[in-house]
């Protein structure tokens, strides 16, 4: 259990778990008509209001929240901190998230660590999820990094986000050792700990920025294997969408050809309130809203990138991996 992870920790490692925290219905405007959204009641800490992933246990443990998730025995542990104590980064958040991860989960687990790269020296050797980390801005304003890595050789995983608002700072730890605790971290799909993301309100942040709106213009791409596809938003509301796949195929003289095939699944016109994408195509009285995010990824080699992270429903399949509930999709932008 979650209590026994290790002797130096923060203050709510030791802790025992207590009564489950009051609960509030969650509020449908915000959310109201968007296709894959976090879904249950309101719960709070520390004046931060969030709403659990859908059938999770929320319990308390000290001063931070811990979110169990309902996997089988074997699959434990499956959970999210919330820790609304920990202090405001004052220097790189990427290096202080890192630091939150190893002080609570490294003692049982090992060391807090991203894929394996190419050091300066031309050897091989694991690199730090801070340096592969996406810092981003909110809807209403409030500055997080989100970090993604691998605890030594065991098969936890975890997913951390350390958001900063105002003078205070809150950090979120998911820590997983299956898909069917937080998702596939691969394909993305069914990423409950996004959705928790999307649902976080900050107190003294409430009124949504215009920024968003701003960054989303301009042209995206995501690839995969042979296939890709893109997106195109314009100052003027209007959007455009693309996609191409290619295989090789072989001829009976021995040689491969490789073939590509375009798509226009097609284009219409885009709204943007806060954090929610509505997309209607030409000739559709069906609009579809989706909630988004746009972060700044530094990669290993420390170049930047934009990604664009869109949460699409199952039912609008891409790649044909949304087979269930929702998954995630990420452009990185060409222009």
């Amino acid at each position: 259990m979650y209590q026994t992870v290790t002797s130096k920790c923060l203050p709510w490692c030791a802790g025992v778990l207590l009564a489950s925290l009051a609960l509030a219905q969650a509020p449908e405007g915000r959310f109201a008509g968007v296709g894959a959204r976090p879904v249950g009641p309101v719960s709070s800490i520390g004046g931060i209001s969030f709403i659990a992933p859908e059938g999770w246990q929320v319990t308390q443990q000290g001063q931070a929240t811990v979110l169990v998730g309902p996997v089988r025995g074997d699959l434990q542990p499956c959970m999210i901190v919330i820790d609304p104590t920990v202090p405001v980064p004052d220097g790189d958040p990427g290096s202080e998230a890192q630091a939150l991860v190893n002080a609570a989960f490294a003692g049982r687990f090992g060391p807090y660590h991203g894929a394996m790269g190419i050091g300066a020296d031309g050897r091989a050797r694991l690199t730090e999820p801070k340096s592969d980390q996406m810092q981003g801005v909110s809807a209403t304003g409030w500055s997080y990094v989100d970090l993604f890595g691998q605890l030594g050789n065991s098969n936890a995983y975890v997913r951390t986000i350390l958001a900063q608002y105002g003078t205070h700072a809150v950090v979120l730890m998911g820590l997983t050792r299956a898909v069917d605790c937080l998702g596939s971290s691969y394909l993305r799909e069914n990423d409950k700990f996004l959705l928790l993301f999307h649902s976080l309100e900050m107190p003294g942040f409430t009124q949504e920025k215009d920024h968003l709106a701003k960054r989303i213009v301009g042209s995206w791409q995501s690839v995969s294997g042979n296939a890709g596809v893109g997106l195109i938003f314009a100052a003027n509301g209007h959007y455009d969408n693309v996609g191409a796949t290619g295989a090789y195929y072989a001829t009976n003289t021995g040689q491969l050809i490789y073939e590509t095939h375009s798509t226009w699944p097609g284009s219409g016109s885009y709204q943007i309130a806060g954090d929610r994408l509505r997309m209607t195509r030409n000739g559709s009285h069906e609009p579809q809203t989706k909630l988004f995010s746009i972060v700044r990824h530094t990669k290993p080699d420390g170049s930047p990138e934009d990604v664009l992270r869109i949460v699409e429903a199952s039912s609008t399949e891409v790649w044909g991996f949304g087979h269930s509930g929702h998954y995630v999709i990420d452009y990185r932008r060409t222009q």
